[in-house]
């Protein structure tokens, strides 16, 4: 297994307690020790192309003749994905911070049930198989890194995650099939937060254009409308109103909050929510994505899930929205979702862990072939037999705790 550079800065996250983790930073930040999502910002800023590898956008602000130095002082804090954060807010202040979270505010009053439903986190377990698991390089690296590690081994509590968790069988429960409500999961996936998606599903079970019924007979055009419409109010709603730490505030005034756009996944910080709706819509017209979750729900419902097959599917329909190619990280990121929230298993299969690893370039450094990785998925069930632990867990584990 390749192992962390020492060079990176060690993470933690907000599950992890905060600041008062006791973590040594170097007075001065190198470029090699940056996120590389931070270094395609930075590139960004500065007007140049934001495209490469990791070593190549090193050199390209190297050679800008631009120093990059930026101060840290021990325990900065870090984002909600456990980047340090070098966006055009800046480092993050704990003082803005908390001033920020005085000005929380409530989600509209017509999706508080809603909100209050899909925004309950299950627990996040410790790991029952820890101590008779301790000579497996993967948990030495969790001791080092996590100590005890349950806010990252368990990723179905990620916040992404859950969400469409529990909104999923809200939709079954309210008459939608399940290839229809896999749809309306696509649609809500490119909101990633609860707040505003508990809104636009609010708005959704609300429609009367949105009704449930088969597939074959939904009036594509008038769904097609609605959803743009839905997206249209949202974002109207959310305009002025910023994520920070997990909560819906005003837009701060000030920089150093780590505030982001509650409309979108800070993953896709260079993507408009609004373009990629269109791009969803224009997909649902022409049968594009309800054909390929027809399949979908298929092969989640019979078990035999898997991601070669699955993103095969959305290329197959042509897709411009989840296009299911390989490196499609959006593609693959709502397939987990999906596969999570109907709780299909996914067996370790080497082919999908290389399709896993373009999942974040933390989960290529570590290094490891997929047959490595499917008996690191092996040792974790034989430890707790009633795991549903999967490799796209272990995928998401290692990209969180290695980039």
């Amino acid at each position: 297994m390749a192992e962390v550079p020492d060079a990176a800065p060690k993470r933690k996250h907000r599950r992890t307690g905060g600041a008062d983790v006791a973590i040594e930073w170097s007075p001065f930040l190198r470029l090699e020790q940056v996120w590389f999502d931070d270094l395609r910002e930075l590139c960004r800023q500065r007007g140049l192309t934001v495209r490469g590898t990791r070593a190549e956008l090193v050199e390209r602000l190297d050679s800008h003749g631009e120093p990059f130095r930026e101060s840290w002082e021990r325990g900065a804090m870090t984002s909600e994905s456990g980047n340090v954060l070098l966006l055009e807010w800046g480092a993050v202040d704990d003082v803005a911070v908390q001033e920020a979270l005085a000005s929380t505010v409530d989600v509209p009053c017509f999706a508080q049930p809603l909100h209050a439903y899909i925004s309950t986190f299950p627990p996040c377990p410790p790991p029952a198989f820890w101590e008779g698991a301790v000579g497996h390089e993967l948990y030495k690296h969790l001791r080092e890194q996590c100590g005890q590690g349950q806010w990252i081994w368990r990723l179905t509590a990620r916040r992404d995650v859950v969400t469409l968790q529990n909104v999923f069988p809200l939709l079954r429960q309210k008459g939608f099939s399940v290839a229809l409500a896999l749809v309306l999961c696509g649609f809500l996936h490119i909101l990633y937060w609860h707040q505003s998606i508990s809104v636009a599903l609010a708005l959704i079970l609300a429609h009367p254009a949105i009704c449930p019924t088969s597939v074959a007979q939904v009036d594509v055009e008038a769904w097609a409308e609605a959803i743009q419409a839905i997206m249209a109010q949202v974002s109207g709603a959310f305009k002025d109103l910023r994520v920070v730490r997990g909560q819906l505030v005003q837009k701060p005034a000030v920089k150093g909050t780590g505030a982001k756009l509650a409309v979108r996944n800070p993953s896709c910080w260079n993507r408009s929510s609004d373009a990629d709706v269109k791009l969803f819509a224009a997909d649902f017209r022409s049968g594009a994505i309800t054909g390929s979750c027809n399949e979908l729900a298929s092969m989640l419902l019979e078990g035999r899930f898997d991601y070669g097959s699955a993103l095969s599917i959305l290329r197959g329909k042509t897709n411009t929205y989840y296009t299911g190619l390989t490196k499609s990280y959006i593609s693959v990121h709502y397939l987990r979702c999906m596969r999570v929230a109907v709780g299909a298993p996914a067996p370790p299969c080497p082919a999908d862990f290389k399709i896993l690893l373009g999942m974040g370039a933390g989960v290529r450094r570590w290094g490891w072939p997929g047959e490595q990785a499917a008996e690191a998925v092996g040792v974790i069930k034989s430890h707790d037999p009633s795991s549903d632990y999967q490799m796209d867990d272990l995928a998401c584990f290692m990209c969180m705790s290695g980039s």
